[in-house]
């Protein structure tokens, strides 16, 4: 393994890319969900490549921040989970206008096209406050499935580490 540079270069349709995620669509084709800026909030990008090393055409979005929701100003990827194929869950971050983030999830279709589902509460909250300045914050940082149980980790406050244990219904 070695460096290659930079995969995905900032432009005018995706500012300052980063925080990417990556999967596998069954044609064998490449998606990369990435943290971008645009009027002074996070989104979710997208992009397309036949190659997991590029070069990555930029799509739309799959989806966007919702207006009055707990994901209503900012949108950072966080992991995918593809131990059911048909149905691949990203958990993603959002927050509101103070910056409080949670962590939700979305279900897109095998070919990462469209969403299928998504959470309209967190299903997960910072609910470990040790000190008077922790930041009201909980980030996904990856996932993984073991004997049907999705385990969950991410930070909180940025500076403890959890776990949360999800069963499929």
């Amino acid at each position: 393994m070695r460096k290659r540079g930079i995969a995905l270069e900032s432009s005018e349709r995706a500012a300052n890319p980063k925080e990417a995620t990556i999967a596998r669509a069954p044609d064998g084709s490449w998606r990369l969900f990435f943290e971008y800026a645009h009027d002074d909030k996070s989104k979710i990008g997208l992009a397309r490549s036949a190659s997991v090393a590029g070069p990555w055409e930029v799509l739309p979005p799959l989806f966007e921040r919702r207006e009055g929701g707990w994901d209503s100003w900012h949108l950072s990827t966080g992991p995918i989970l593809d131990s059911n194929p048909n149905f691949p869950v990203m958990f993603y971050n959002g927050s509101d206008s103070r910056a409080q983030w949670r962590i939700g999830w979305v279900v897109f279709d095998a070919n990462y096209e469209r969403v299928l589902a998504r959470s309209v509460d967190p299903i997960v909250l910072p609910h470990i406050k040790r000190n008077e300045d922790d930041t009201d914050i909980a980030f996904a940082a990856s996932s993984i499935e073991v004997e049907g149980e999705i385990q969950l980790y991410y930070s909180v406050a940025d500076q403890y580490v959890c776990r949360a244990i999800i069963k499929r219904t």
